[in-house]
């Protein structure tokens, strides 16, 4: 399992004063471009979003990284690991 650097808007590649609908549509956006890559770097950088995503996606989950600084408690499960070819 890869690590994932200590920031996870920069692995989003948002703000930290991004709001709700600027995270999801900034995932979706770069979930997607990497989709269509389908190389061995794209899918790593995808589970980093992925996970980053699962972190900074839920008001909760965002609170408790903003608060502590690491990454809260998840079950990981892919979201967008599904190549277009």
């Amino acid at each position: 399992m890869s690590t994932l650097p200590p920031n996870l808007y920069a692995v989003l590649g948002v703000d930290k004063t991004a709001n709700q609908t600027q995270i999801d549509s900034t995932y979706q956006q770069r979930s997607a471009d990497l989709k269509k890559q389908n190389t061995p770097e794209a899918k790593q950088q995808l589970a980093q979003i992925d996970r980053a995503y699962q972190a900074l996606g839920s008001a909760d989950k965002r609170q408790t990284y903003d608060q502590t600084g690491k990454e809260p408690a998840v079950t990981y499960k892919p979201i967008g690991t599904t190549f277009i070819t």
